[in-house]
């Protein structure tokens, strides 16, 4: 090297070159991804389709109820005060409360504790106010009994076969917007009353519960083993479940051995043999449950199954997060994608220091197909057709830069929300998982994100709840807040006519998204 080379002139003047950091993951996101990974059902904030947001206090032992107002002073919208309710046990004998699931109609609300007892509230006539439906006391206090998965049976149409209706998307014509309507059936299967439904469990040792209202409006329980437990190997950590177009439940449940397995379930409710018409209401319910295993793989297909405890994989990445199961549905072109499993995999640097702060989820997923038609044994051996549909690998994985927290779908199922721990989110195609409504498409409007609005991403969370809408959340902080998170508009000046806004809105958070941009003109 010259000597006399001026190195000011090789790379330019001392300025700082320091690469922007972001903050290290906190304690309180390391706690809520061990929650996750130690076991499905531990989600502590849901929003009702009525509007409520249940959340479970800090101690565990009882649960708070908000809605949004606007306040009659200010008519600013927000959350408002908490409604607790009294704690459901003085000593806590199974353990903190740990998940909450509403019911189709959002009038019932699910209440798991750490032993899998489930209590179930009725929210129905008086804002806020719960009446007790099912008491979980009943049910034995065992660590073996915890539930690791859990579904509300979809409402039966009314009248039958009648088939669920979105509008949407908004399409312009000249200054005002149109809606187009999709549809899609209604999968079962359904409790013969149409209006009521029953809660779907999976314990950790495989045991199917069916909590169903009788209908003197009194709970009661069937239940069968779903998998015969004869080691710590098969004890099951996750499970997801969905209805099928043959109104059997499909299930999907992986173990501590890293297999994950179907099933598929019949729940025979029991009724008369009978030409005679009975109301649903006059009809005594005795229900079975009849399963039928139907694969088995790995949900780590990445690594072969005789090195999953390789030293040189990071052992975050051999742990489950969240477990989903989406029923098949339609996209736009009347293309049938089929039910799909998606896995959910956090990683999160085992020390945190200023070069190490790799974080990142990565997405699996299996599609749920037929097998083809069997051939006579003599031709088996021509073909690969000894391979069964669920020891096939999975479709394309994808991984993202962030941690996944919650996993939602919307718009009949055609487009799948994802939630972060940096308080982000995005949108993507049900069947590619390619991100959507990213277009900018003002001629055909799905979701307010493609017409400028979009959450700030501020302070870090823990857990999200997306609202009915799709049009706001709720947040658990890291401090254990409660925080509402509105749509805000990022492109400017939003307007001042009428003609610039969506009108005929009915849903809360969308009047209240609107009254932030409401102008003097537009007041009317």
């Amino acid at each position: 090297m010259d000597d006399g080379m001026d190195m000011d002139d090789l790379f330019g003047d001392a300025a700082d070159l320091s690469l922007p950091t972001r903050p290290p993951p906190s304690k309180e996101l390391y706690q809520r991804i061990d929650e996750l990974r130690g076991g499905g059902c531990c989600q502590t904030v849901a929003w009702s389709n009525w509007g409520c947001i249940a959340t479970i206090t800090a101690n565990g032992a009882a649960i708070e109820l908000r809605n949004l107002r606007c306040h009659p002073g200010t008519g600013n919208w927000g959350l408002s005060e908490p409604t607790p309710t009294p704690a459901f046990t003085a000593t806590l004998d199974g353990g903190p409360l740990k998940h909450l699931s509403w019911s189709p109609t959002g009038s019932e609300l699910a209440i798991i504790d750490c032993a899998g007892r489930v209590t179930i509230l009725s929210i129905f006539s008086s804002l806020n106010k719960p009446t007790l439906h099912r008491a979980g006391t009943g049910d034995p206090v065992d660590d073996l009994y915890g539930v690791v998965g859990c579904y509300w049976l979809n409402l039966a149409p009314y009248p039958l076969n009648r088939l669920a209706f979105l509008n949407g998307p908004a399409v312009k014509e000249g200054s005002t917007y149109r809606y187009e309507a999709s549809q899609a059936p209604v999968f079962g299967p359904f409790h013969p009353n149409h209006t009521k439904s029953a809660l779907v469990c999976i314990t950790t040792n495989g045991i199917l519960r069916v909590l169903w209202p009788q209908n003197n409006g009194k709970y009661y329980e069937s239940h069968t083993e779903l998998e015969s437990i004869v080691s710590s190997d098969d004890l099951i950590t996750h499970a997801a479940i969905c209805p099928d177009k043959s109104n059997t439940l499909l299930i999907a449940f992986a173990t501590t051995s890293k297999q994950l397995r179907t099933v598929r379930a019949l729940v025979d409710w029991g009724l008369p043999k009978t030409a005679e018409k009975i109301p649903p209401a006059a009809m005594a319910l005795n229900p079975t449950i009849k399963t039928r295993h139907l694969a088995v793989t790995s949900w780590l297909h990445d690594t072969p199954g005789d090195t999953l405890n390789a030293s040189n994989m990071e052992s975050s990445m051999a742990q489950l997060s969240h477990l989903e199961f989406l029923p098949s549905c339609g996209d736009a072109s009347g293309r049938i994608t089929p039910a799909t499993i998606v896995a959910i995999r956090s990683h999160l640097p085992v020390s945190v220091t200023h070069y190490n702060q790799d974080v990142h989820t990565t997405v699996d997923r299996w599609e749920i197909r037929d097998k083809p038609q069997s051939v006579h044994p003599a031709f088996e051996q021509l073909s690969s057709r000894r391979n069964s549909v669920g020891s096939q690998p999975p479709l394309d994985s994808f991984t993202v830069n962030k941690i996944a927290l919650t996993m939602q779908p919307m718009n009949l199922g055609k487009v799948i929300f994802f939630a972060y721990s940096d308080s982000s989110v995005d949108y993507r195609d049900r069947t590619t998982m390619a991100e959507t409504f990213t277009d900018q498409d003002l001629d055909r409007v799905w979701h307010l994100s493609q017409i400028g609005f979009s959450y700030t991403e501020d302070e870090p969370c823990l857990q999200v709840a997306l609202s009915p809408s799709y049009c706001s959340a709720v947040q658990i902080r890291n401090d254990g807040k409660i925080k509402w998170k509105q749509l805000d508009y990022h492109l400017g000046d939003i307007g001042s006519s009428m003609e610039d806004l969506m009108r005929n809105v009915t849903y809360d958070d969308l009047l209240a998204t609107a009254h932030k941009y409401v102008k003097l003109s537009m007041q009317s």
